[in-house]
């Protein structure tokens, strides 16, 4: 199993690849033995900003193959790697990454960043017969490492509007066999990846369209770099975001358009958010439910 965790007590095993945790939140992977009652191997995965582990796969030689993305720097890539260097997202999705661990949980067959300029997540991951991990997720980066000859060496997107993308690497994670682009004008990604019979790759839950309107949410905070993070994670989830600065702001958004979220900061500089949640009780919105934090408020409208 893989995933992230934010705390140092996570049980790893003695011998494993980092006993050690290393930042913010760092990758954990984890082998059970076969009865479920006690772990062959447990080890973080980071450096020392954020990780995720995102998709597991493992091959016939019991090797683990994770993907993800993350924003250290200094993530344990190896020296012969693909790509060695950080490429430096503005967010917390900095870099996608593709490991293998040996099958003692003990050391890196390889490590390697993948992505560009912009923000990069790997979502899903396999490997084929012979050893390959194909790897797909989204990318809002122009310059992904795609390869020549690919299905589309164009990036589609735009910021904050990105393409999925489709990778494989070669057995030893020191080269691509292919790269490529996948989707529109709007955001798109890869959510799931499968061999067919003839062990090509199929990527799956391609885009986020469903043909249902999309949500909407109201974002209400008067600190810009924390609305420009709210709003990104808002649309990887892939909601439709509008922001406002002030109660001012946010009233007049509430008089053009249906929201079915609202997230308010609770002290804007022309008065507080519940404000804004009076004005919604207030008006069209006849049905509320409300969480309140130390300094925001989630409000879910129910139409």
């Amino acid at each position: 199993m893989a995933g992230e965790t934010f705390f140092s007590t996570f049980p790893t095993t003695p011998g494993a690849f980092d006993p050690t945790f290393d930042g913010y939140a760092d990758i954990f992977v984890a082998k059970l033995n076969s009865a479920g009652d006690a772990l062959v191997y447990g080890t973080y995965l980071g450096g020392q900003e954020y990780e995720n582990g995102r998709s597991i796969a493992v091959d016939d030689a019991g090797c683990a193959y994770i993907t993800g993305a993350t924003n250290s720097a200094d993530f344990p890539v190896t020296l012969d790697a693909f790509d060695t260097t950080y490429n430096g997202g503005p967010n917390l999705y900095g870099d996608a990454y593709v490991v293998k661990l040996n099958p003692e949980g003990t050391a890196l067959a390889y490590a390697t960043f993948l992505g560009g300029n912009s923000a990069d997540n790997g979502r899903a991951l396999i490997v084929n017969g012979t050893g390959s991990a194909i790897v797909t997720g989204e990318t809002d980066s122009n310059d992904f490492p795609v390869t020549p000859n690919a299905f589309d060496t164009s990036f589609n997107g735009s910021y904050y509007r990105g393409d999925a993308f489709v990778a494989k690497l070669n057995l030893e994670g020191n080269a691509l066999v292919y790269a490529t682009f996948l989707g529109g004008a709007d955001d798109d990604w890869g959510n799931a990846i499968a061999l067919d019979q003839t062990g090509e790759e199929d990527s799956g839950d391609l885009a986020i369209s469903d043909g249902l309107d999309p949500w909407w949410v109201l974002v209400v905070d008067d600190e810009p770099d924390i609305l420009e993070l709210i709003e990104l994670a808002l649309l990887r989830m892939g909601l439709q975001v509008d922001r406002a600065s002030n109660v001012q702001e946010a009233l007049q958004h509430l008089n053009t358009k249906t929201y079915q979220l609202c997230l308010t900061d609770m002290r804007l500089p022309d008065g507080e958010g519940l404000e804004v949640v009076q004005y919604i009780i207030a008006v069209s919105y006849t049905h509320l439910r409300a969480h309140e934090t130390d300094s925001y408020l989630v409000c879910r409208l129910l139409l």
